[in-house]
């Protein structure tokens, strides 16, 4: 039992067993993975030998699994950073791009968000993104973003947890009509726009004689 209660009583918040064993199917040793909170997970990169990185917000519950890891004899120990992962990210320098980086710390808006936005960016094209506790609505914004950009492979979806590949490089200069996720607004004020009625009051709006015609009538109108 690695975490703590606010009363201070251990209990397990264990990642689940398709989740943990689609993490173990595509982890080899040495791979560069970073992980944002602490548990099981922790454990399974260790076991796998993975230059393993974890931004945790409690040092007891770093030390707990530390010393779990040596009880087992794990060769690989992994490398624990006690803080905020919104202010340890940002200036987070690893050995080499990442190969896996698994979003589990935070689950209040916006951190998901950042831990998600900092470990994209370090991950190396062909490596894999997980999110966990996709019933958090902060959580499964970062889901419905992704399955609808051109970045990213969705391999595997579980009731609580989705595993992704990055495909290509990240192209954040796309204005937000681009993105998949805000298409269908951008096409209702498209649609919008394009009724003739609108055409021609922007029309006559443009107009320098009607303008201050346009503006005193419609504002009237609007009293």
């Amino acid at each position: 039992m690695f975490h703590a209660r606010p009363d201070g009583s251990l209990v397990s918040y264990a990642l689940n067993q398709d989740a943990l064993t689609t993490i173990a199917q595509e982890l080899r040793p040495n791979m560069v993975t970073l992980e944002t909170g602490a548990g099981y997970s922790t454990v399974l990169f260790a076991a796998a030998g993975a230059d393993h990185t974890v931004i945790t917000h409690t040092q007891p519950e770093a030390d707990r699994i530390t010393a779990y890891c040596l009880q087992r004899g794990l060769s690989s120990q992994p490398k624990f950073i006690v803080g905020n992962s919104d202010r340890v990210l940002p200036t987070l320098t690893l050995p080499a791009p990442l190969d896996f980086a698994f979003i589990d710390g935070g689950h209040g808006f916006p951190l998901p968000q950042i831990d998600w936005y900092y470990s994209a960016k370090l991950l190396r094209v062909g490596g894999i993104i997980g999110l966990d506790d996709l019933h958090i609505p902060a959580v499964r914004q970062m889901h419905d973003f992704m399955v609808g950009e051109a970045e990213w492979e969705l391999i595997k979806k579980l009731p609580h947890t989705s595993f992704f590949r990055k495909v290509k490089e990240l192209d954040y200069s796309n204005d937000w009509e681009d993105q998949a996720m805000n298409r269908s607004v951008f096409e209702a004020i498209e649609a919008a726009n394009n009724r003739w009625s609108v055409k021609l009051r922007l029309y006559l709006a443009s107009i320098p004689v009607l303008k201050s015609f346009y503006r005193r009538y419609f504002k009237k109108t609007r009293e």
